[in-house]
């Protein structure tokens, strides 16, 4: 036996506007399921997240972090799109350039670049 895929799962008071704002980021539904509905699955270049909704509270703590190429075109997105961000992107300790984003639903993603090494 041997495992084929891992998919996070997001929860969030809001499917249809945190679609939406996966959506923004470059992200394409796949599937929902429920009626009404009540989990979906999104995709990007080949990385699969399903979304949860629930009715309970939602820890404020990022629940998925994302790494993408170009981590200033990505908070550029997301201002158009009016999505709150906690600053801009920062150079981290930790070899990283990231900063948070609060999508609908309650979701809080980290989105970061890797720093190139000197």
């Amino acid at each position: 036996m041997k495992a084929t895929h891992s998919h996070p799962i997001l929860l969030t008071s809001n499917l249809a506007d945190t679609i939406t704002d996966l959506e923004y980021i470059g992200y394409k539904l796949q599937w929902k399921f429920g009626d009404p509905n009540w989990y979906a699955a999104l995709a990007i270049d080949g990385l699969e997240l399903h979304l949860r909704q629930t009715h309970h509270a939602i820890p404020p703590i990022p629940q998925l972090y994302l790494t993408v190429d170009n981590i200033n075109e990505m908070h550029e997105i997301l201002k158009k799109h009016r999505i709150e961000t906690d600053h801009a992107p920062e150079n981290q300790e930790y070899g990283m350039k990231d900063f948070q984003a609060s999508l609908s639903g309650g979701t809080i993603i980290t989105i970061g670049e890797v720093l190139e090494t000197q």
